[in-house]
């Protein structure tokens, strides 16, 4: 007999999950592009990683997961559109493909976000590139 009224907690969960759960595949696009992002300086380096990590988290739960090595890569040419870090992505090509993984990505820009910054509060010897102009 079926049954007439309120939906149960689980009957409501069980629809929003099945309607609303499921990651679709234009997400997934709309992930890689959003991973991609530009990231300025000098907005805090911790955005950016937060975003690469973001990204591949959600593309493993939507079953297309993102490895390492691409969203390194993702984080480089994010980096790369920036000129005030022209000396550390240079460096950085200057690594192995081993060498470069997500962990070592972030120590080695963190580093080099630390040490622009740095320089940036030193006016005596800022350029105007490296105040973002």
């Amino acid at each position: 007999m079926p049954r007439l009224g309120m939906p149960t907690r689980q009957e409501l969960l069980t629809h929003l999950w099945a309607n609303y759960g499921v990651i679709q595949p234009h997400e997934l696009v709309e992930n890689s592009t959003h991973m991609a992002t530009p990231w300025t300086f000098p907005e805090s380096i911790e955005t950016l990683f937060t975003q690469l990590k973001n990204g591949v988290e959600f593309s493993v739960a939507g079953g297309n997961p993102i490895n390492e090595v691409t969203a390194v890569m993702d984080g480089y040419i994010t980096i790369k559109s920036n000129p005030q870090f022209d000396l550390a992505t240079g460096e950085w090509c200057k690594k192995t493909p081993t060498e470069q993984t997500m962990i070592a990505f972030k120590a080695f820009f963190r580093k080099a976000d630390t040490d622009l910054r740095h320089t940036i509060m030193r006016p005596s010897v800022r350029t105007t590139s490296q105040a973002g102009y």
